[in-house]
């Protein structure tokens, strides 16, 4: 397995993550749209693609949802 680190999915990597939620309990609700906004929306987006076969795959994936964009607004519902 060749593994690279990405900081954003592109191509058809958002389509195959959605695939992958598809599987699982927490996500299976949502559609491709809901995970191109969250993906639009994330302020940290870090994906392990699997590059060996014929077209890259989606291995590992995670993002950071909003708070970092609440804390640089100064709205953060934690203190800093």
């Amino acid at each position: 397995m060749a593994l690279r680190l990405v900081d954003r999915l592109d191509s058809d990597l958002p389509d195959q993550l959605h695939r992958l939620y598809l599987a699982e309990w927490w996500t299976h609700r949502r559609d491709a749209d809901d995970v191109r906004r969250m993906l639009e929306g994330s302020d940290v987006v870090i994906g392990l693609v699997d590059e060996e076969g014929d077209r890259p795959r989606v291995a590992g994936f995670t993002a950071e949802l909003g708070e970092l964009r609440l804390m640089r607004r100064g709205t953060s519902p934690t203190p800093p």
